[in-house]
């Protein structure tokens, strides 16, 4: 079996939840409102608050502009996930 079938039943997934508690640690250092980060993002409050739970998806290009916002790199906030 090659390295490449050890991985056929995996894929990358985002960890939403991870994702929101970094974010709000970061709005509640900087004392701000949920309605004035989806500003900063151009989204809408309930996207961002939507990820705590994660009951919706998130779109690439917001999820970008969080980690770009958090100044983290997107990989801190993306996991394996084994089928």
């Amino acid at each position: 079996m090659s390295p490449a079938d050890d991985r056929r039943d995996a894929s990358l997934r985002w960890n939403l939840t991870r994702l929101y508690a970094t974010l709000n640690t970061a709005r509640t250092k900087r004392g701000e409102s949920w309605p004035q980060v989806a500003a900063h993002l151009h989204c809408t409050p309930a996207k961002l608050t939507g990820l705590r739970a994660a009951r919706f998806a998130v779109g690439m290009r917001l999820a970008m502009r969080i980690t770009q916002a958090l100044h983290r790199p997107a990989s801190d906030f993306i996991d394996l996930a084994v089928w």
